[in-house]
């Protein structure tokens, strides 16, 4: 075995820390899935397992080149596999109903089996023929065989198609992800922990280096130190496990919970609402204007006398459960009538108790008072008092701290 300098035992202590990681956190993906049928659990294995084998098969042919010839160019048919089970676990976390693997989900996944057989050849050929050709494809120096040539046309389509193919599922994830915004927001009165920011985050840089990954071997700076491009590499590798292992082992689907918590109570019209009216949307018949003002009349006066927007959880199930209404008719009403979804339509009371808490207090602290009137951040609570007002806070304060000018 050949003697590894120490920048490379740092790469291989990297490497074993990341499959380490891997291997716990799969544990309890696996483990989640088992107990609960959390499918964007299984699907987010997938893609912790599939990135940690990509990165260790390419670290194997490239410091044990002699050794382990034919893991060269071994991870290629896991490529595919990286942006596809990424959008899966989207489509599983973000989906308003449970969602269900089905056996048709594995066309997303033949791509990676056209790679493979478009590699195959290459595969069975002995190690020495592998090593001639990873060094000396572009020279003149030995004679290649009809596989080799084969394998150096077929390559640099293979690369073409699979970051094409990533960007594709790339696009797929950012608009599930943004549907899944405006969706949150007609059932949700926070985006803490619901709006999947980190994901949308994540898929842009994941794709970013999917593009730039190939080429950043041939820079300088990586061409000349080697063993720089792999710490780059196992860093980076394991930075994003490291990031979905926190995030996506204590992840659940939004929007299933909600449904199966709160958006599906049964519960009888509210005495609020006139007796002689037909019960709403029972038989999904048509909504007038009249039913839609009344009930958009007795949810603000629900609001305004209970005070539920003062709940830092509330969510358009919980309101449906105090005003008696179904979640569908309650939603409508507010989209409708008050022109405002369900969010901007509890946040517009928090920021006026805001308004006359600063008024009444200006020395007040601005975090105090965003938890006190029903935020779970300064973030939020800055980002709705700015849409309500046009001002932040301290700027709202100093305005009407401003003493009267005389006529």
């Amino acid at each position: 075995m050949q003697t590894i300098s120490p920048i490379g035992m740092i790469v291989v202590f990297s490497l074993f820390l990341c499959v380490g990681q891997t291997l716990f956190s799969s544990s309890l993906l696996l483990k989640s899935f088992f107990r609960e049928r959390n499918v964007a659990n299984l699907y987010l294995f997938f893609f912790m397992v599939t990135t940690c084998s990509i990165l260790s098969l390419y670290y194997l042919f490239d410091f044990w080149l002699r050794e382990l010839p034919h893991f060269i160019l071994s991870y290629t048919p896991l490529l595919p596999a990286v942006p596809v089970s990424l959008y899966l676990y989207t489509r599983a976390i973000t989906s308003s109903n449970r969602f269900r693997h089905t056996w048709a989900l594995g066309a997303h996944f033949l791509p990676c089996l056209i790679v493979f057989m478009a590699m195959l050849p290459f595969y069975f050929l002995p190690g020495i023929e592998k090593i001639e050709w990873l060094f000396f494809r572009n020279s003149n120096y030995i004679t290649m065989s009809d596989t080799q040539v084969f394998t150096s046309r077929v390559i640099p389509l293979l690369i073409i198609a699979i970051v094409g193919h990533g960007l594709c599922y790339t696009y797929l994830i950012v608009r599930l992800i943004r549907k899944h915004e405006s969706s949150i927001s007609n059932r949700f009165s926070y985006m803490e922990g619901v709006n999947l920011a980190w994901l949308k985050y994540i898929s842009f840089t994941i794709f970013a280096l999917y593009i730039a990954y190939p080429l950043l071997k041939y820079f300088p700076i990586f061409n000349r130190n080697p063993n720089l491009f792999w710490i780059a590499s196992v860093v980076t590798g394991c930075s994003f496990i490291s990031i979905f292992a926190f995030f996506g082992v204590t992840q659940r689907p939004i929007l299933s919970i909600a449904r199966n918590e709160y958006l599906n109570i049964d519960v009888a019209p509210s005495e609020n609402i006139e007796q002689s009216e037909p019960i709403i949307g029972r038989d999904s018949q048509p909504h007038d204007d009249q039913l839609l003002d009344q009930i958009a009349s007795h949810i603000v006066n629900l609001m305004e006398q209970k005070k539920l927007y003062l709940n830092p959880k509330l969510n358009i199930g919980e309101l449906s459960e105090a005003a008696g209404l179904p979640t569908k008719d309650i939603s409508k009403a507010i989209n409708s009538c008050l022109k405002k979804n369900f969010m901007e339509f509890i946040n517009d009371y928090r920021i006026q108790d805001a308004k006359v808490l600063l008024a009444d207090d200006p020395d007040v602290n601005v975090l105090q008072l965003a938890f006190e009137v029903g935020f779970n951040s300064k973030t939020a609570f800055y980002e709705a008092f700015r849409r309500v007002t046009g001002s932040t806070p301290s700027q709202y304060r100093r305005s009407i701290s401003k003493p009267t000018q005389p006529a």
